[in-house]
């Protein structure tokens, strides 16, 4: 994601590239769908990948 931000950016900036509220309708509602499909598939990912570690510890040692 930091990639494809910074190629836009750089894109934005040359003036090679258009900036997404020049886009069409249908390209703008792809590149939602796009990054809504990306941002849930990452999240479910993380969710089953990373472990929690919000673990009580309290009352397992005494002082």
């Amino acid at each position: 994601m930091v990639r494809l931000s910074f190629d836009q950016t750089l894109e934005n900036s040359s003036g090679c590239g258009a900036p997404p509220r020049t886009w069409p309708l249908r390209e703008q509602a792809w590149d939602i769908a796009h990054k809504a499909i990306y941002s849930v598939t990452t999240g479910l990912l993380a969710e089953r990948l990373v472990p929690p570690s919000l673990e009580s510890r309290r009352g397992i040692r005494s002082h």
